[in-house]
This record gives structure tokens, C-alpha cells and sequence, in this order.
């Protein structure tokens, strides 16, 4: 039994791997409302720093957009971009010569089977679109959180169950009829659903695109195969809630500290005065679980503090 199981691990990590060999992601819109979000944040820890030269990890960096563009802005900061995917890694590496950013070292690591403690500590970890692509999530986990420094800062981008759950019935619909598919042949299948069922794609919503999971997005994915082979035939794939989330920060030593583009407040949803009286009661991790039950996410983009 013992060996099936390390069989079927090698196997998910392998599907993973595969995937974004063959498809390397492509990174950040940066005309996004995640783009702006992010930008917003990184600029506030970085210009608090007390002007010491801080360092960025990106985890998961895929082709190197996102990391890429944060180190032509904040050029006083160190930036790391590491990915499980050698092409992506040499394609990010391509990138920084051409645009000659010369803030930024890209390595080609494994987060849960390779040494990390060798990168040192870091001010800021991003880890977007990445664990939720990790079977061991708890090990993962860990492992990333270990990166930042006492003060440093953890923001997160994963897939949320509540939201996302009919999307992932397409994705499960599209495996069945891929069964024993090239790669090519499974992009082409994704891309022959997607115009066919655009209507019930966008009606089930749930994929992510940055032009959001309606009609617009389904045409971004078209226009865009890396992106409809993130979303719609993923290697491995899994979602989480706020209390999956929770419950990773606290085991790890972190303190929640928001939860990017999403209030605390009810006011914007309701102008019933007695859900806004029982709501204003609940203390401040129980005010977001009722959002997050209310609007059903389809991702959580945390930060979160280490003491």
C-alpha cells in the first residue's frame, strides 16, 4: 500500500510538472483588478521597510510576467522567481536578459521535494495559482511559509471550493472524454468545449480569467490556449475555503491581515438594518466567514503577517 501511494504522489507531481512543460503560464494581466491590488500591497510593505533593501519571493513564477514587472518598478528590491517547470524558468530567464532586469534570479525548484532553506528569508512571499496544484497542501504549505522573515509578509492566490465547485464539473466532463488524448489533442478537445458550451461556461462560472468568467472570459480563453489549459484541463486541481486557510496560517505561525479586494463590512450587500445589527456582534474572523458564505468566491487573495 505504502508504495501506491508514493506511486500516486510522483504521479500528481509528474501531471503537474507536465502540464506547465508543455503549457507554461503566462503570468499576470496587467491591466487586472488583481494587478492593481497587488501593486497597491507590494508598495505598502516595500515603502515601509524603513528603506532597507528588501527581498521578494515568487513562488510558482511560471514564465515570469508578474516578478518581472514588480522588479522594473521597485528596482531597489531583490526579487526571487522560482517554478517547478524548466520551461518556464528558461523562458523567464529569456525575459530578464531581453529587458536587461538584472534584479531578479530565477531557479528551477520543486517546493516540496528540494531544499528551500538555501534561499534565505524573504520580506515579501507571493504564492499565486500554486498550491492549490499540490496534493500535500499541509507540507506545502509549511514549506513556503518557512520563507518569511519575522515581519515579513505571505500573500496568497487560491482557488475557492464554494465558487469555483461547478466549474471544477467541467473540468471533471472534459477529462472523461480526454482519456488517453496527446496533449495537443486534449488542448483541442478544451478549446471545441469552450465554443460549444460558451453559454453554460459562462452561466456555471467559476474559472478565473482577467477579464472575469462570463462571455468575456470564455473569449479570453480562446484567444489565449495557456490560459485554457491552466483552466480547463489542469494536471491537478483542488479548492479551499476561509477556514482551510485559517487553519494553515495558525499552524504556521501567521496572523491573518486582509483579505485583498473584499471588506469586512456588510453594509455593501444589504440594507436590512437587523442583519447589519446580528453581523456587527461577530468578531472579525466570523464577519468574513459570512461574507465568504455569502458571495461563494471563486479564489481568496489573503495576506497574511508573520509576527
Amino acid at each position: 500500500m505504502a508504495v501506491k501511494i508514493r506511486n500516486k504522489k510522483y504521479s500528481i507531481m509528474k501531471s503537474v510538472r507536465h502540464q506547465y512543460e508543455n503549457w507554461p503560464f503566462p503570468g499576470t494581466d496587467f491591466r487586472s483588478r488583481e494587478w492593481l491590488l497587488l501593486l497597491r500591497q507590494i508598495g505598502k510593505i516595500i515603502n515601509s521597510n524603513n528603506k532597507q533593501a528588501a527581498r521578494f519571493a515568487d513562488i510558482g513564477c511560471g514564465t515570469g510576467h508578474t516578478v518581472l514587472a514588480l522588479a522594473r518598478i521597485f528596482t531597489g528590491t531583490q526579487f526571487w522567481g522560482i517554478d517547478i517547470s524548466r520551461n518556464s524558468i528558461r523562458q523567464a530567464k529569456g525575459l530578464a536578459s531581453d529587458n536587461q532586469i538584472e534584479n531578479v534570479t530565477f531557479r528551477n525548484i520543486n517546493i516540496i521535494t528540494d531544499r528551500l532553506l538555501h534561499l534565505g528569508k524573504f520580506r515579501v512571499v507571493y504564492c499565486a495559482g500554486v498550491l492549490h496544484h499540490i496534493e500535500n497542501l499541509d507540507k506545502a504549505f509549511a514549506r513556503v511559509a518557512t520563507l518569511v522573515e519575522p515581519g515579513g509578509y505571505l500573500i496568497l492566490w487560491l482557488y475557492g471550493r464554494y465558487g469555483r465547485a461547478r466549474h471544477r464539473l467541467n473540468q471533471k466532463f472534459l477529462k472523461t472524454l480526454a482519456s488517453g488524448l496527446s496533449p495537443s489533442k486534449t488542448l483541442e478537445l478544451a478549446h471545441e468545449f469552450a465554443v460549444q458550451f460558451k453559454d453554460r461556461l459562462a452561466a456555471d462560472g467559476g474559472f478565473y480569467t482577467p477579464r472575469g468568467s462570463g462571455l468575456d472570459g470564455v473569449r479570453w480563453l480562446l484567444d489565449h490556449p495557456h490560459w485554457l489549459a491552466d483552466q480547463m484541463i489542469p494536471g491537478f486541481e483542488n479548492a479551499f475555503d476561509l477556514g482551510d486557510i485559517f487553519r494553515l496560517l495558525d499552524n504556521n505561525g501567521l496572523v491573518f491581515h486582509n483579505w485583498l479586494g473584499v471588506s469586512d463590512s456588510i453594509t455593501g450587500y444589504t440594507s436590512s438594518k437587523l442583519i447589519e445589527k446580528r453581523f456587527a456582534i461577530l468578531n472579525r474572523r466570523d464577519r468574513l466567514l459570512a461574507i465568504e458564505y455569502l458571495i461563494k468566491p471563486d479564489y481568496y487573495f489573503i495576506v497574511a503577517r508573520r509576527a
